[in-house]
């Protein structure tokens, strides 16, 4: 270590110049993207069974965080994704929360579907999203539908029949 007697001193000095060691290693991260991007790499590449499992672990215990991800992924490619501020973000959260929440409650599955289907241009956006039971969103397949409490009360559920 270039300057430094022992790791004992660099940990004090560090600790004691917080915001200035902070503001340092952010300015050389932001000069030096290549080198950050390569040190992950070879950290990955080393860690790789570690880093599975940690993933996999995490993935488990958030899957309203994985699946919120996945759409919100999925309407990027399609560019028909409106869920840009962190509002947003946390608000589609909370609904794959909530679905996950109904699934525990009334021991079924629940799903967010989205109103008009992206396949049949719509956006993904918080207007067009609702938390329904698995069962109702896997028959609905890719139809337009009214809202689920609206179609769950006999009215006219396919409006792409006309």
């Amino acid at each position: 270590m270039s300057g430094w007697k022992s790791a004992e001193q660099r940990k004090a000095y560090y600790k004691a110049n917080r915001e200035k060691a902070y503001n340092w290693r952010k300015s050389w991260k932001e000069a030096n993207p290549e080198k950050v991007l390569e040190s992950h790499k070879i950290y990955y590449q080393k860690h790789a069974e570690q880093e599975r499992i940690r993933v996999s672990a995490w993935k488990k215990t958030n899957p309203d965080k994985v699946n919120a991800y996945k759409v919100t992924r999925r309407a990027t490619k399609n560019k028909a994704n409106d869920i840009h501020t962190a509002d947003d973000k946390w608000m589609l959260k909370e609904m794959y929360s909530l679905a996950k929440l109904r699934e525990e409650m009334f021991e079924f599955k629940w799903h967010v579907d989205h109103i008009v289907p992206l396949s049949k241009g719509g956006r993904h956006c918080l207007t067009n999203l609702q938390v329904v039971p698995e069962y109702w969103n896997l028959s609905k397949g890719n139809r337009n539908t009214d809202l689920f409490i609206s179609a769950t009360n006999g009215e006219q559920d396919d409006k792409d029949s006309k």
